[in-house]
């Protein structure tokens, strides 16, 4: 995994948002919160990540959206001593499952068809709309298709299924209109969790999530 701050400000608490698939910083650029730094993880080519750069935080935040909702909760085990917050974006811990997920048959479809046009088709439905697309594209991600192939079929459930992911979620947010992980999957997962369900699609307004779901602590 890799990470890039979006704040460093040297404030004491910290947001760990853990993008989707597929993702690099760019589309998180922008990003503000009163009291915290903010950091992206991205790139699930592998989970190894050195948490050295979190040591000088007092609280840590951490926010998954979609893929990252699993990755986070499989290598932040470390991190839970000082996280005040885990907050689940349009995710879930089964990210390839018919219950609970993506539909098997859905992500190897997605996985041994990927290209150029097909990519643009799936950043078309998480967007939700023309608009919404055109906006994500003027700050898309800068990754090849191999290099996103390569990160998509580390998801595969073969390749995570001795993974054990860290079950503590405080919030889960689902979209009504997320054409990526339904809906319907996101509510069996998130059974027993606080759920808010919005009428978005996958790809949410995350200075919104965050104004709404990070406490600021200085007032």
């Amino acid at each position: 995994m890799q990470h890039t701050f979006i704040t460093h400000s040297g404030a004491p608490r910290l947001i760990l948002l853990f993008a989707g698939w597929g993702m690099d910083d760019r589309p998180f650029a922008g990003l503000r919160r009163d009291g915290y730094d903010i950091a992206v993880v991205w790139d699930y080519t592998s989970l190894d990540i050195d948490w050295s750069f979190t040591g000088g935080y007092v609280e840590i935040c951490v926010v998954g959206w979609s893929m990252g909702v699993f990755a986070a909760a499989v290598t932040t085990r470390a991190l839970e001593p000082r996280t005040s917050a885990r907050i689940a974006v349009n995710g879930t811990l089964s990210p390839v499952d018919g219950l609970r997920g993506i539909a098997p048959h859905i992500f190897e479809g997605t996985l041994e068809g990927l290209d150029e046009r097909n990519l643009m088709k799936f950043r078309r439905r998480m967007c939700g709309s023309a608009a919404a697309y055109a906006t994500f594209m003027e700050k898309a991600p800068t990754r090849g298709i191999n290099d996103l192939r390569e990160e998509l079929a580390a998801f595969e459930p073969e390749a995570t299924w001795f993974l054990s992911p860290l079950r503590r979620c405080d919030a889960a947010i689902v979209g009504r209109n997320d054409a990526i992980f339904p809906c319907a999957a996101q509510w069996r997962a998130w059974r027993g969790v606080p759920t808010e369900i919005n009428e978005g699609p996958h790809l949410p307004d995350f200075q919104a999530i965050i104004d709404r779901h990070i406490l600021d602590k200085a007032r």
